[in-house]
C-alpha cells in the first residue's frame, strides 16, 4: 500500500536514512492517506536524538515546542515538518504510546506500512480504540478525553464502548489540564451544525470544564415562560443560533446562572432575578480562563448582560437601551433575543413579530448616533 509523499518529507526520511538512522511517517498524515482524504499535519518519528536531528538540518529554521520535549518542527520551502525522537525503544514501543489505534499506522517509502495494532481494521470498522488499555491511556494523558469525541464527530466514528465508558467516568481528569488547551476543543463544538448533540451526550465532560453547567441539569423553571428546563432551554437556544462564535458562546452562558438565582412567589411562579449579571460574570470569568482575547469577552459579556432587558418600540426605550448597550453587534443582540424566545413556550412566540419590529427600529436609530 503506497502513501505519496511530497519532496520536503522525502528529503527528511532520505536525510535522516543516510545518516543510518530510521525514519516513519506516523498519526494524522498515514491515517487521512488511507481513509482518501487530504492530509494536514505531517509528523516523522526517528530513532535520532533532537539534538541529532537539529544538527541534520541545521541550515533550516528550527521550532522548539515548550511543552513536546521528545519532538521540533522543521521548516523547508515552507513546508512544515514535525520531528519526534521515538517514545520508546523502537517504531513498535513508539505506535503503542499513541492516542488511538487509527493513529498509531506508521509509513516508510522503503518498507511500506507498518500496523501492529490494527488500526487499519479499525480504519475499515470507523471504531476508535486505544492502543492501551483505555484507562491507562486516557489518566497519561487527560486531553485524549476531548480528542477522542472531536475525532468521532470529525470523522463519523464510533468511539469504542470501553473507552467510552472510561471518557465519561474520568472526565474529572481534564481538572488538573490548563483550560487554555480546552479552547480548540470548545471552538469545534461550539461552531458544529448542532453543538446541543455534543453536549448531552458528553455532559459529565463539560460540567468539569463548566462546572456552574451542572445545576441547570433539569432545574424546571416553574414558569408559564418555559416548558423547558434550564439546561434544555439554554441548548435549544444554542442551536437556534447562527454559526458565530460570540453569539453562541452568549447563548450558551445567557442563562446559566439561573439555579443560583431562584426563588418562587407564593403562587408557584418562578424567578430569577439578577441572573443576568451573574450568568455575565461567570462568562467573562470562564472565558478569561480560556484565554480569549478582550474584546471578544466583552461583547459575549455584554449580550449575556443585556439578553433579558425588557424592550418596547418606543423610541425613548430603545435609545435608553442603545445608550447601555452601545451600537456593536445589533443584529447578533436580537438573534440571540429571538432565538431565547424561541426556546420558550410557543404559546408565546408572537413577541418575535414584535422584537422584529424593535430590531428595525433600533437599526435606523442606531445610524443616528
Amino acid at each position: 500500500m503506497d502513501i505519496k509523499l511530497n519532496k520536503e518529507t522525502l528529503f527528511v526520511i532520505n536525510t535522516l536514512e543516510r545518516r543510518g538512522y530510521l525514519a516513519y511517517v506516523v498519526g494524522d498524515f498515514v491515517r487521512d492517506s488511507l481513509l482518501n482524504q487530504i492530509p494536514n499535519d505531517m509528523d516523522i518519528v526517528t530513532d535520532a536524538t533532537l539534538s541529532e536531528v537539529r544538527n541534520l538540518f541545521s541550515e533550516y529554521k528550527i521550532v522548539d515546542y515548550k511543552k513536546k520535549t521528545l519532538s521540533l518542527g522543521v521548516i523547508i520551502n515552507n513546508f512544515y515538518i514535525e520531528i519526534s525522537t521515538f517514545d520508546g525503544k523502537c517504531i513498535e514501543e513508539d505506535l503503542i504510546n499513541r492516542d488511538f489505534t487509527i493513529n498509531a499506522i506508521a509509513y516508510s517509502p522503503s518498507i511500506g506500512i507498518i500496523d501492529p495494532l490494527d488500526g487499519i481494521k479499525d480504519l475499515e470498522n470507523k471504531i476508535i480504540k486505544t492502543p492501551k488499555d483505555p484507562i491507562v491511556s486516557i489518566c497519561s494523558s487527560p486531553l485524549r478525553i476531548l480528542k477522542a469525541i472531536e475525532l468521532s464527530i470529525k470523522k463519523g466514528f464510533k468511539i469504542d464502548s470501553e473507552l467510552n465508558e472510561v471518557i465519561l467516568s474520568r472526565a474529572s481528569l481534564l481538572e488538573n489540564e490548563k483550560p487554555t488547551r480546552f479552547k480548540k476543543f470548545l471552538d469545534f463544538v461550539f461552531e458544529s451544525k448542532k453543538p446541543s448533540i455534543i453536549i448531552e451526550t458528553y455532559f459529565n465532560v463539560f460540567c468539569v470544564i463548566f462546572p456552574s453547567l451542572k445545576a441547570t441539569y433539569k432545574f424546571d423553571q416553574h414558569s408559564r415562560w418555559h416548558h423547558l428546563d434550564v439546561l434544555s432551554h439554554i441548548l435549544a437556544v444554542l442551536d437556534f443560533t447562527t454559526n458565530n462564535l460570540v453569539l453562541r458562546y452568549a447563548a450558551f452562558f445567557h442563562d446559566i446562572e439561573k439555579p443560583q438565582c431562584f426563588t418562587i412567589d407564593e403562587l408557584g411562579e418562578g424567578h430569577f432575578y439578577n441572573h443576568y449579571i451573574y450568568s455575565a460574570e461567570t462568562a467573562k470569568y470562564e472565558l478569561m480562563r480560556l484565554n480569549y482575547s478582550k474584546d471578544f469577552i466583552n461583547r459575549v459579556y455584554n449580550l449575556v448582560l443585556y439578553h433579558d432587558r425588557r424592550l418596547e418600540n418606543k423610541d425613548i426605550i430603545i435609545k435608553r437601551f442603545l445608550h447601555d448597550f452601545g451600537i456593536n453587534d445589533l443584529e447578533l443582540y436580537f438573534e440571540l433575543k429571538k432565538c431565547d424566545c424561541l426556546g420558550q413556550n410557543p404559546k408565546y412566540y408572537n413577541r418575535i413579530d414584535e422584537l422584529d419590529l424593535i430590531k428595525e427600529r433600533a437599526l435606523e436609530l442606531a445610524k443616528e448616533i
